[in-house]
């Protein structure tokens, strides 16, 4: 018996918005996405967490803080300052 599975792709529930911010819940893995997008589009530019949420309007600082740990422990990203922690990506050449 074969089984239906549906995609998220133009189907906003009730259940797919965040009720603090109202913004679309992301699949998994998908801020960890939109975060290294932001970091390779200014390869050589150092970013926060805080800069990145102002970019990604609606998004956790804490999750994007996370996600940019993540990138870092995978060599995606570079962690570049410990206080304020600011990050890069790893294909800046410089």
């Amino acid at each position: 018996m074969a089984t239906a599975t549906a995609t998220r792709v133009g189907v906003t529930t009730a259940e797919e918005v965040n009720p603090v911010s109202g913004s679309a819940r992301l699949a998994p893995g998908e801020l960890k996405l939109m975060v290294k997008a932001i970091l390779d589009a200014e390869p050589g530019e150092e970013f926060t967490a805080t800069a990145i949420s102002h970019l990604l309007q609606g998004r956790s600082i804490g999750a994007i803080q996370n996600n940019l740990a993540r990138l870092a422990k995978e060599e995606r990203a570079v962690q570049t300052c410990d206080r304020p922690r600011r990050y890069r990506s790893a294909k800046h050449t410089a």
